[in-house]
């Protein structure tokens, strides 16, 4: 997923040509697409295996040492740390992509805390934590793919950010001489986000008057 997203970046920033009029943002949408089939193929196989072994009450040897425990807590705060710093870069550069792979890691530390709880049960003689676990990692990958797939549609299927659409509204009928809005249409592409407005202005307005306007907006 992060060697996908990788490429996606590198993809999307390339600039518009004869082909891509608005740039190649949507390629990081479609690389976000991708990694939502990976989590709900994930989420599906864990939770068919789970189920497995609730059902046939299937109790695995499992044998955990204080090298396992290292490994989950050392793991745990490695993705802590990179899905802290990846959310925070792709809030502010608007990336599908860098927010799909912030929340892979952020699965995978939920995953890890999981596994760390249901060995902790079985040291405790519960001889169905380890299933138990699994069930709870199957249940919050599908619900951080669920999130990421609804983010991604909206994305491909060019929703309109409201709140910028909002800020942008207020701004264009705060400007001297506008009368009014009769069209306002935006898109995000990646980190970009295209828009569209048709004003309204005075009759008696002069061309350079109207250019003027047009500028200020």
């Amino acid at each position: 997923a992060t060697i996908l997203t990788w490429f996606a970046l590198k993809a999307a920033d390339k600039p518009a040509d004869d082909q891509h009029h608005y740039g190649h943002g949507k390629i990081e949408a479609v690389a976000a697409l991708i990694e939502t089939g990976l989590l709900m193929l994930l989420a599906g196989a864990v939770a068919f295996e789970a189920a497995r072994r609730l059902l046939l009450n299937e109790a695995h040897g499992v044998e955990a040492t204080w090298l396992t425990y290292g490994v989950l807590l050392v793991s745990i705060a490695v993705d802590f740390v990179r899905w802290r710093s990846l959310a925070k870069i792709a809030k502010e550069t608007r990336s599908d992509a860098l927010a799909a792979d912030a929340l892979h890691f952020s699965s995978d530390l939920v995953a890890s805390a999981c596994v760390l709880a249901g060995l902790i049960a079985l040291q405790f003689g519960f001889r169905q934590g380890d299933a138990l676990a699994a069930a709870g990692v199957a249940v919050f990958i599908a619900i951080a793919g669920y999130r990421l797939g609804k983010r991604t549609f909206q994305t491909l299927t060019d929703a309109a950010p409201l709140e910028l659409t909002n800020e942008v509204r207020k701004l264009v009928e705060a400007t001297p001489g506008v009368i009014g809005i009769e069209d306002l249409r935006m898109r995000p592409a990646g980190p970009s986000v295209f828009g569209e407005v048709s004003i309204a202005v005075g009759r008696t307005l002069s061309s350079e008057r109207i250019v003027a306007v047009r500028e200020a907006v």
